[in-house]
């Protein structure tokens, strides 16, 4: 079943995933086949427009999973390519929003493109006469200025909230520590995640895994448009985004087409963490986001336990999304594996598992499950774990978990000069009993004290 995401993630997530949950997504565009959104896609479905917008699967122009969103503007035409979300992603009640994405450009200006243009932007359709309103929301785009005092081409990653712009990257650096290259013009992939508080107006950029920039609109931040936390209150109030157009600005008339490739466009509802987002980036190589949401994480046995042949021991997992789970056990650390008996079938997230007789501290569970999207998930118990054949006879085993010890006793003691319970204490005389726990009991399990039939314990004297 499908539940709201927390990580293990972040992730991916995955781990796949390496900390507890911050945000949930609200779209998710891989690009790795089509346009569509695997998460929510009823209402984020891509629509692309414009003759110079595919997938891409060719290696080197897509960083995640296997494709990309590649547009690639022709310099003898002003036509717009972009993908249209038709739907906003923004609504009303999250109030943090957190935008995640790769990308990789051929040019800024040129192309057909004038010296801005967008990875994406928010818009409002008029309800009345159906245009494009000029307002936005968010958007993200990189600029080609002519500012001669800054050396070499002045390139600038720009974030947009509502009416104030924001430099994230000024020309190549990371504007609080300059000398500190972080070029957004080589032609490399990289990524960005943006976060705004939607009531505070609080913004933060980061590039590469680094935060480059932290505002607080009311005292850092003087734009020229109107107040931004007012106008965060305005979208709440009555001035809702209707879309999202990722390779283009609102206007989608094709002056400033992104040139270039985009890769796995996330929208998260909540403020994804400092390590959300060195996971996303985990050092320039990236995770697939899908795990964030169809996921599988084996809970128990994950090391150290020692489980008794015969007995019935619960191997529990959690999942996300995930349909069908296989149950393998191996007993020689991985190297071959024989599925559990009697199979698992469906997503129970537990199986009540007959211990098989073996004697071995190698042991491991895996959890594997195949799914349209994500190919085979699975998780390993991170650590071996021991199963015995309990050595014996120990006849002052009253519990029959190959240790004589207070358990038993204890056991004596509930049944003491009353008919046997379950399990019997009574044990003397040997084989049958007679039907009364008393001393001739007790002395057999004094008999056989702290005695243990564990192999694979030092402390055992059997």
């Amino acid at each position: 079943m499908c539940r709201k995401l927390f990580f293990s993630i972040s992730v991916v997530l995955v781990l796949s995933l390496a900390s507890n949950a911050s945000a949930g997504l609200i779209a998710y565009w891989p690009f790795d086949s089509d346009y569509s959104s695997i998460v929510n896609n009823a209402a984020y479905q891509g629509t692309p427009v414009g003759t110079g917008v595919s997938i891409t699967n060719t290696p080197g122009e897509y960083k995640i999973g296997t494709g990309a969103l590649k547009i690639d503007d022709d310099p003898n035409d002003t036509i717009a390519n972009y993908v249209d979300i038709t739907n906003s992603v923004l609504p009303a009640s999250p109030i943090q929003i957190s935008v995640s994405l790769w990308f990789k450009y051929e040019d800024i200006s040129g192309d057909g493109s004038t010296s801005r243009n967008f990875l994406y932007e928010s818009y409002r359709r008029d309800a009345n006469t159906g245009l494009i309103t000029g307002d936005y929301s968010i958007s993200l785009g990189i600029r080609d200025d002519t500012d001669t005092s800054l050396s070499g081409p002045p390139k600038r990653a720009q974030y947009y909230y509502q009416t104030a712009t924001v430099d994230g990257i000024n020309n190549g650096y990371r504007p609080t520590e300059t000398g500190i290259t972080s070029p957004v013009d080589d032609g490399q992939w990289h990524h960005i995640v943006n976060i705004w508080d939607r009531v505070t107006g609080e913004l933060e950029f980061w590039l590469d895994g680094v935060q480059t920039v932290y505002l607080n609109p009311i005292s850092d931040l003087n734009p020229t448009g109107p107040a931004v936390t007012d106008d965060l209150r305005n979208l709440l109030n009555g001035y809702p985004q209707t879309g999202l157009r990722i390779g283009n600005p609102r206007a989608g008339d094709g002056t400033r087409n992104w040139d270039g490739y985009i890769d796995d466009v996330a929208v998260f509802s909540g403020h994804l963490s400092d390590a959300d987002i060195a996971y996303l980036y985990n050092g320039g190589v990236g995770p697939p986001l899908i795990p964030w949401w169809e996921s599988l994480f084996l809970l128990a046995p994950n090391g150290g336990e020692e489980l008794m042949a015969g007995t019935t021991y619960t191997i529990s997992w959690e999942s996300w999304c995930v349909n069908d789970v296989l149950v393998e056990y191996s007993t020689d650390d991985g190297s071959s594996w024989t599925e559990v008996d009697p199979p698992h079938t469906s997503n129970s997230e537990s199986y009540n598992w007959l211990v098989p007789s073996v004697n071995s501290n190698q042991c491991l569970i895996r959890i594997g499950s195949a799914t349209d999207c994500c190919g085979y998930l699975s998780d390993t118990s991170d650590e071996p774990f021991t199963i015995f054949v309990c050595q014996g006879p120990l006849v002052g085993d009253i519990d029959e978990d190959c240790y004589v010890d207070l358990l038993d006793f204890a056991v004596i003691g509930e049944q003491w000069f009353q008919s046997p319970g379950e399990p019997s204490a009574d044990i003397a005389p040997e084989d049958s009993g007679d039907d009364v726990v008393d001393f001739l009991d007790l002395g057999l399990v004094i008999g056989d004290w702290l005695q243990c039939g564990n192999p694979f314990d030092s402390s055992c004297g059997i």
